[in-house]
């Protein structure tokens, strides 16, 4: 796991790894980022498989989702297994 951060204030990203106890690495990206997508949104993710298969793309936070972490930690399992997520990024559920 890694992150790109795309926070303009370059002096606040490792204050903010250190206080969440983050430990994976964090890529400065934001001209990346901002060249990449026309937008995009905080937090976005990309879940990717071992053998760099893309295989969902969540963007932002839904409070109002019921188990929003569940659903994240689902999909991480299912990248860690080279398998789809359950949803709808991959037509079948459980897919590869």
């Amino acid at each position: 796991m890694f992150s790109f951060k795309v926070d303009e204030e370059v002096g606040l990203v490792e204050p903010y790894m250190k206080e969440n106890k983050y430990t994976f690495p964090a890529l400065l990206a934001y001209g990346f980022v901002r060249g990449l997508f026309d937008g995009y949104g905080i937090p976005q993710n990309w879940v990717v498989t071992p053998q760099a298969k893309w295989i969902a793309t969540q963007l932002g936070f839904d409070a109002s989702a019921a188990d929003w972490v569940g659903s994240m930690i689902q999909r991480l399992v299912a990248a860690k297994e080279a398998r789809c997520p359950p949803g709808p990024e991959c037509g079948t559920p459980g897919q590869a």
